[in-house]
């Protein structure tokens, strides 16, 4: 009663411009591989490496089976709130799930346990489940989700062909 509301967009795998974005062909086919086997992915690695592009991408040719729910900014209070209400309402949906740029920061805490119960829920009913963040996911949570490193994939920064090649694409001046 009186508190605020908060709202959380549940979205279809989209990428709204595929010509700007570089393929990492090879990263692209690990996340596939790993999903194969695993029922959970954390991808993780340093801001603007392609960690969400890189997911979308992944899950491009079964977008339908997907949704996607962006954290981006989220502080640790509402992300908290907005799994548990998202407990009741995807967990028996027919989709996997991506979880999009979760803070595993120092107030990770606030959520773990939302967090975990959340996932575990999806993994019970036979979802797959793929996080992006920029911060691996804390070893104790990642001990009570059953994880391996098997189920996180580190994102390394771009080469220098893809540089090229992205501002190739954005139709950046070169020198």
């Amino acid at each position: 009663p009186g508190g605020n509301t908060i709202n959380a967009q549940i979205l279809a795998p989209h990428i709204p411009d595929k010509k700007l974005f570089v393929v990492r062909e090879s990263l692209r086919q690990t996340i596939l591989s790993r999903l194969k086997t695993i029922d959970f992915l954390a991808i993780t690695g340093s801001s603007g490496m392609g960690k969400s592009i890189l997911s979308l991408q992944a899950v491009e040719a079964q977008r339908n089976n997907w949704e996607r729910i962006s954290f981006r900014g989220i502080k640790s209070e509402y992300i908290r709130a907005i799994v548990n209400g998202l407990c009741d309402t995807t967990v028996h949906a027919p989709q996997n799930i991506i979880l999009d740029d979760i803070n595993f920061g120092q107030d990770y805490s606030v959520y773990s346990d939302a967090f975990e119960q959340f996932v575990l829920q999806l993994r019970a009913h036979g979802k797959e489940v793929i996080v992006t963040s920029q911060k691996k996911i804390p070893s104790q949570l990642a001990s009570r989700l059953g994880l391996s490193t098997n189920n996180e994939l580190h994102i390394p920064v771009f080469t220098a062909e893809e540089i090229k090649e992205l501002l190739q694409l954005n139709n950046c001046p070169q020198s």
